[in-house]
């Protein structure tokens, strides 16, 4: 399975491949703009509007918000309600992601990804402001998208 999995240095917002959904987790407080969002909101404004406006709407955890961001490219993004709470500080060692609803998020995902054909980019997902553990988070990726022979592009900042 680890074939199917790359590891890269840089912003996770910019796709390397056409046909690409960029997947990341979102807060259930309607809170945009710690983290990775500040550079996904720079390149796609419609993500954070849309995540606002879903946030009104009312969502559950384990919901994804699937947005076509680039036609042309084929770039989506992929919205996922996998946080429970938001960091209060950096001292702050809670966590606040929830592992269930990640799995649920990621079995969506994974679902859309094969419908689409396209292949997977993400940040190192609620290791961050989620507050998860990244081998626990890894496994559950492996789970539900590299089993399902997903290729998946894993960026970290540095």
């Amino acid at each position: 399975m680890s074939s199917l999995i790359s590891y890269h240095i840089g912003d996770a917002s910019i796709p390397i491949h056409n046909s690409t959904i960029i997947i990341h987790i979102v807060n259930n407080c309607g809170k945009w703009g710690e983290g990775f969002v500040i550079s996904l909101s720079k390149r796609f404004p419609i993500t954070k509007d849309s995540y606002l406006s879903w946030f009104k709407s009312g969502f559950n955890m384990g919901d994804v918000q699937f947005l076509s961001v680039d036609d042309e490219n084929r770039i989506f993004v992929a919205n996922m309600l996998a946080q429970n709470g938001i960091k209060k500080s950096v001292k702050d060692s809670k966590k606040y992601i929830c592992y269930d609803s990640l799995e649920n998020c990621l079995s969506e995902v994974s679902d859309f990804a094969l419908k689409e054909r396209l292949v997977v980019q993400l940040p190192m997902i609620g290791s961050g402001l989620g507050g998860g553990d990244w081998d626990t988070i890894l496994f559950i990726i492996i789970k539900k998208l590299s089993y399902n022979k997903i290729r998946c592009h894993i960026f970290k900042l540095s």
